[in-house]
């Protein structure tokens, strides 16, 4: 599978990539919320 002279799957592939970067941001996220939603229940 020489994925370097076939231009629509090089594409396809760095849309997975994309995907996954953004799901990955998206879980960074979500995992900061929740530690500062903790923190501040820990506060009152």
């Amino acid at each position: 599978m020489d994925t370097c002279h076939d231009p629509s799957q090089l594409k396809k592939t760095l849309e997975g990539l994309g995907a996954m970067l953004r799901a990955g941001a998206l879980v960074d996220t979500s995992r900061a919320r929740y530690r500062r939603s903790w923190d501040q229940w820990e506060r009152w």
